[in-house]
């Protein structure tokens, strides 16, 4: 799960320097030109590799599988929202989640240059630290995941380590305090 939530996060390592130096020597029209030809290629190789596997009893001499419909699909997702612990996951991945991405998005271009007057690369530079700091999170929580017992408490103390850091983030002065 850590890994995949890792994969995940590799495209905002383009957008941190290596966007920035693009926008900053051509212009931000190329920077978006770049990231939808990066989303096209994505969306060939997903066409071209992704294959649905095959399905039990497919096959030679077997009974084609029958296939889930929508409305089965949709039952046995919505199922997901009948247990407990799903609510819970929901708020805390939507709270954390759009807090990371509303602080590197906020915080980089209007704190980092207005503020503390460095260049769109060098903001760049704090993106791709922060970013690979996103990457390498889930990876490691993985492997320092203490077990069922004491994984509910890192959790919550973690996600309130974060909330008191942004509360530090809006009242610090200096560069270093914003990083």
């Amino acid at each position: 799960s850590g890994a995949s939530m890792a994969m995940g996060t590799l495209g905002m390592l383009f957008t941190g320097t290596p966007l920035a130096w693009l926008v900053e020597h051509l212009s931000w029209r190329a920077g978006f030109a770049v990231l939808g030809g990066l989303s096209a290629l994505a969306w060939l190789w997903i066409c071209v590799a992704v294959r649905e596997p095959a399905a039990p009893g497919s096959g030679a001499g077997g009974a084609p599988a029958l296939r889930e419909s929508l409305r089965e699909a949709v039952g046995r997702f919505a199922a997901l929202f009948t247990l407990p612990h799903t609510w819970g996951i929901v708020a805390l991945g939507s709270v954390t989640y759009a807090a990371f991405i509303s602080l590197r998005g906020l915080w980089l271009g209007p704190l980092l240059i207005e503020r503390h007057g460095l260049s769109l690369v060098e903001s760049g530079h704090v993106a791709l630290a922060v970013s690979l700091v996103s990457l390498c999170g889930p990876l490691l929580f993985g492997r320092l995941d203490p077990g069922a017992g004491t994984r509910r408490r890192w959790i919550m103390a973690c996600t309130l380590a974060v909330a008191a850091l942004f509360v530090a983030f809006a009242f610090a002065e200096r560069t270093w305090g914003d990083g």
